[in-house]
C-alpha cells in the first residue's frame, strides 16, 4: 500500500504545471508588462519550446491584470501597444483602463 502511495504522490508532483518564462513586452511608457510563460514539459523534445503551451500575463506594477492561455507560445508576435489597449493579432485585445 505504502508503494501505491508514492507512485500516486510522484505522479501528481510530475504532472504538475509549471510555467517557464518565454518573453517579455514592456509598454512605451514602461506602467505595463506583457510577460509570455510556456508550460514546462519534462518530456519535451529539443527545438520544440517554441509548439509548447502557454498563456500571456498582463501586468501593471506586479499586479496582475489579466491572463490568458494560448496554445503555442510561438503564435505570440510582438504586442502593439496604444494609450488605451495592448493587442496581439488573433490572441488579444485588452484594454488599459480599469
Amino acid at each position: 500500500m505504502k508503494k501505491i502511495s508514492l507512485l500516486v504522490l510522484g505522479v501528481i508532483l510530475l504532472s504538475g504545471c509549471a510555467w517557464k518564462p518565454f518573453k517579455t513586452y514592456n509598454s512605451p511608457d514602461g506602467k505595463y508588462k506583457l510577460e509570455v510563460f510556456r508550460k514546462e514539459e519534462l518530456m519535451g523534445m529539443p527545438g520544440q519550446s517554441g509548439d509548447a503551451p502557454g498563456k500571456i500575463r498582463l501586468s501593471k506594477d506586479g499586479i496582475k491584470l489579466k491572463e490568458t492561455r494560448v496554445e503555442m507560445v510561438s503564435m505570440v508576435e510582438e504586442p502593439v501597444w496604444t494609450d488605451k489597449t495592448v493587442y496581439i493579432h488573433l490572441l488579444i485585445d485588452w484594454s488599459l483602463e480599469k
